[in-house]
């Protein structure tokens, strides 16, 4: 994964997410933090695919959230909704994509916020207090 050559780094990527190993996970989140956009797009796309819900995975997918390009915070938003996270770290990231500039990013966030917010706190905003009977 410390190729020079960004396509050496891209292949590295799908071939280590292919194994069935927990070893791979760590380099595959480091893989988030590379300097070529398709690297860290594939990152996060073979992280959801591993399926793996790490504390270590949902932190760098959370930080992919953000990522400057687009193809990456989609990614990153699909991992997440696909991995069907829902901690506190994650809603706020993909609260926080709902306003993102793409609205690509915007309206997979919407979909995975609706996803990883728990019914009743869905519920909670649309109850109405009940008056007391006379």
């Amino acid at each position: 994964m410390g190729d020079p050559e960004p396509e050496v780094r891209r292949a590295t990527v799908r071939f280590v997410g292919a194994l069935r190993t927990p070893a791979v996970v760590a380099p595959l989140c480091r893989a988030l933090a590379d300097t070529d956009d398709a690297v860290r797009q594939y990152a996060a796309e073979v992280l959801a695919i591993r399926g793996d819900t790490a504390d270590e995975t949902l932190a760098a997918l959370v930080h992919a959230v953000g990522d400057r390009a687009p193809k990456v915070r989609r990614a990153a938003v699909d991992a997440l909704n696909k991995l069907k996270a829902s901690t506190d770290a994650v809603r706020a990231a993909l609260a926080a994509a709902t306003e993102d500039d793409d609205p690509k990013v915007a309206e997979r966030a919407r979909v995975a916020l609706n996803k990883a917010t728990p019914r009743a706190a869905k519920t909670e905003g649309t109850k109405r207090a009940k008056r007391p009977k006379e």
